[in-house]
C-alpha cells in the first residue's frame, strides 16, 4: 500500500512543502526594513531551511524528499512569487509559521537531538543499583523489563515526550535470585512522541505497522556484556585495593 502512496508522499514534500518557505523567503522584500536586512533575512531564511534538509538527509536517509523539495522546490516556487510579484507582509508571516511548524511536523528538530543523544551506539546508559549480580550475564537468568515511563509512552502518544532527551528512563535489569526477580540496574535512552505527519508517513512505510513513538532498539547482549564489563572491572580494583 505504501507504494501507492508515494506519488502523493512526492508531491507533499517535493512541491506543496517547498511553496511556503518559498513563500517567506520571497516575501521578505515586503518587510519595512533596510534592504540589506531584507537581504539578510532571506539568505538566513535558504540557509536554515537547507541546513535543515541537508542534515535531516545525512542522519536519516528517509529524508531525501525533504531534501529534493528544497533543491528543486525552492528555486522554482521562488522564482514563481518574483516574476508574478506575488509578496506580502501577510504572505511572509504565513509562510514563516507554516515552515517552521512543517520542520516540527517533519521531526527535524527531533531527529537532530535524538542523532546527537544516539551516535554512540557503543555506550550505554545505566545506573547499576546492585553489584552482587553473579557472572556470565546472560538471557538464563537476566533480564530486562519496561519501565513504567516507557510503557506509558508505548500505550499513549500523549504521555510520550516531545523531545528526546538525555537521562529518559527506559528499562529495568533484573537478575533471578531463588525464584525472585531483583532489579540490579536501571537503563536510560532517549524516545519521544511521533509528530502525525511522520506517524503517517511512517506507517505506511512500515507497511502499517503504527508506532507513536520513536526510539532505537537496544540490543540486550550490548546490556549483558556491559554488566559483565563493569563487574570485572570492580573486582580488578577491589583485588588492586588489597
Amino acid at each position: 500500500m505504501g507504494i501507492f502512496l508515494l506519488p502523493f508522499f512526492i508531491f507533499i514534500f517535493a512541491y506543496f512543502f517547498p511553496y511556503f518557505w518559498a513563500m517567506a523567503i520571497s516575501s521578505v522584500m515586503s518587510l519595512n526594513i533596510k534592504l540589506k536586512f531584507q537581504i539578510l533575512l532571506s539568505v538566513f531564511l535558504f540557509v536554515f531551511v537547507g541546513f535543515c534538509a541537508i542534515y535531516s538527509f545525512i542522519i536519516n536517509i528517509n529524508y531525501i524528499l525533504f531534501l529534493a523539495g528544497f533543491v528543486i522546490g525552492t528555486p522554482l516556487w521562488v522564482f514563481r512569487f518574483y516574476s508574478n510579484k506575488r509578496t506580502s507582509k501577510v504572505r511572509f508571516y504565513i509562510g514563516l509559521v507554516a515552515t517552521l511548524f512543517i520542520i516540527w511536523e517533519m521531526e527535524v528538530p527531533q531527529q537532530i537531538i535524538f542523532h546527537a543523544l544516539t551516535k554512540d551506539k557503543t555506550k550505554y546508559d545505566i545506573e547499576i543499583v546492585d553489584y552482587n549480580y553473579t557472572l556470565p550475564v546472560n538471557h538464563k537468568r537476566f533480564s530486562v523489563g519496561d519501565a513504567k515511563q516507557y510503557n506509558d509512552c508505548v500505550d499513549d502518544p500523549s504521555k510520550c515526550p516531545l523531545l528526546p532527551m538525555p537521562h529518559q528512563f527506559k528499562h529495568y535489569v533484573y537478575e533471578n535470585r531463588n525464584g525472585k526477580e531483583v532489579m540490579i540496574a536501571k537503563l536510560y535512552a532517549p524516545y519521544y512522541s511521533s509528530t502525525n505527519l511522520m506517524l503517517f508517513f511512517d506507517t505506511f512505510k512500515a507497511g502499517g505497522d503504527i508506532r507513536f513513538y520513536k526510539h532505537r532498539y537496544i540490543e540486550r547482549k550490548g546490556i549483558y556484556k556491559y554488566l559483565e564489563n563493569q563487574k570485572s572491572s570492580q573486582k580488578g580494583e577491589n583485588n588492586g585495593n588489597k
